[in-house]
């Protein structure tokens, strides 16, 4: 059966050294939000929330290679692996209020039928210090909830830092310095576990507090990461926001915006359908394409790396590539045939090198040579050592020794055009 919490396949072929298998489409979403929210405000949040997953979840759908039509949907589609279900990893800080609202929506969206042939959800926390000290920061009433949080069977992973949670009675100035820390880094860490950040904020309200809603949207506009704002205004449990009307908007701010856009607290028009195509577009740009802006996928083929990707995923050998040769079907079995200039700067290196003294230097003909040490190496190995040796380098070793191939083939045809350059 196939591992649903995995969005990488292993095959026969892919641990021979050959060609990496295809990976599977993955989209991380990172959640942040205020803790302390008006109930009769939870339900709006809630919507929104769930639309905006729902909103996400049918992009993702879309760049499936099952599912994206032919003719009108990214290139890079064809590179995604058309047997692993795409996946969506929800990441939090775990914490009361609008986190606790993301996985009750992420519930709701899952249970969606258009999402269950192609789609899986996951979940994942980070948190700020170990887990006995958390739950006792945290309610009371919310401890029973959190736990059964931790428990669900696609919870995937707890990212837990080494922040210290000191809080004496008085407070301290230290105690205060270290939790500030501790949410700072949290905060952080799930900035860097996701692709797409969801905020549950008012910006009229407060000033940037360590680890706070607002100084995370900041960032993430900084590591130009989309930010989604669920902007909640009189939502928060304070006197001025009690005296009025929970108002629920939801804009959409593109990587390297200035943040004083989201300070500035302007709204975009209500229409529902605007709002899904930026969204759409943001998910577009980050799985599939990042240049969809005034294109037209039916004119455009082989650009942006197009190329490099036919070579990488479906060449079985590093041929002597040509324009003539892209994406036409190589001989499992032929030998690649070094290129003029990779001879060029063969011959170089052999003209020059002069062998050490007393010792045996060994010369590689080609560049290719040192993948085919790689493979023969590989071929010893029983079948023990080859699972032991994966599961030591990770999942992605054979996807790094890829790179390491096709990095010597362009070095020697960088190196030989140079030679070439320079005697011309």
């Amino acid at each position: 059966m196939e591992n649903e919490t995995s969005a990488f396949r292993t095959n026969q072929q892919s641990q021979s050294g050959e060609i990496p298998a295809k990976p599977g489409v993955v989209l991380r979403i990172g959640f942040i939000g205020h803790r302390r929210l008006r109930p009769d405000s939870l339900p709006q949040i809630e919507s929104a929330i769930a639309d905006c997953f729902a909103t996400i979840s049918q992009a993702v759908l879309d760049v499936h290679p099952n599912v994206a039509p032919a003719e009108d949907s990214p290139l890079v589609t064809r590179f995604y692996d058309r047997e692993t279900r795409s996946l969506i990893r929800l990441v939090t800080g775990l914490a009361e209020g609008a986190d606790l609202l993301a996985a009750q929506a992420l519930e709701k969206t899952e249970a969606d039928p258009r999402f269950h042939q192609h789609v899986n959800f996951e979940r994942a926390g980070v948190i700020p210090f170990e887990l006995q000290k958390y739950l006792d920061g945290r309610d009371e009433s919310y401890r029973p909830t959190l736990l059964k949080l931790l428990k669900h069977p696609r919870f995937r992973y707890l990212t837990v830092l080494d922040g210290i949670y000191d809080k004496p009675t008085p407070d301290t100035k230290l105690a205060m310095t270290r939790r500030r820390r501790g949410y700072r880094a949290q905060s952080d860490f799930l900035l860097r576990q996701s692709d797409v950040l969801v905020a549950v904020a008012d910006p009229r309200l407060g000033e940037e507090k360590p680890g706070g809603t607002l100084e995370a949207i900041r960032n993430a506009l900084h590591f130009h990461i989309p930010v989604i704002l669920i902007r909640a205004e009189n939502c928060y449990e304070t006197k001025e926001a009690i005296e009025g009307v929970p108002e629920i908007s939801v804009r959409v701010f593109h990587p390297g915006e200035s943040f004083q856009l989201v300070a500035e607290g302007r709204k975009d028009s209500n229409d529902q359908a605007k709002l899904e195509g930026l969204i759409r577009g943001e998910v577009i740009t980050i799985l599939a394409d990042p240049d969809t802006e005034n294109e037209n996928y039916g004119t455009r083929r082989l650009h942006s790396g197009h190329r490099e990707l036919i070579m990488y995923f479906h060449e079985p050998q590093i041929p002597s590539y040509t324009p003539s040769s892209i994406g036409e079907n190589v001989n499992r079995g032929a030998k690649r045939i070094p290129t003029f200039r990779e001879r060029i700067w063969t011959w170089t290196e052999r003209h020059y090198r002069r062998p050490i003294k007393g010792k045996i230097t060994e010369h590689r003909d080609t560049f290719q040579s040192r993948a085919e040490s790689v493979i023969q190496k590989e071929d010893t190995l029983n079948t023990d050592d080859l699972q032991s040796r994966c599961q030591k380098n990770g999942p992605f070793k054979t996807y790094r020794d890829r790179s390491t191939e096709l990095n010597y083939h362009f070095s020697g045809l960088y190196r030989g055009t140079y030679l070439l350059n320079f005697t011309l």
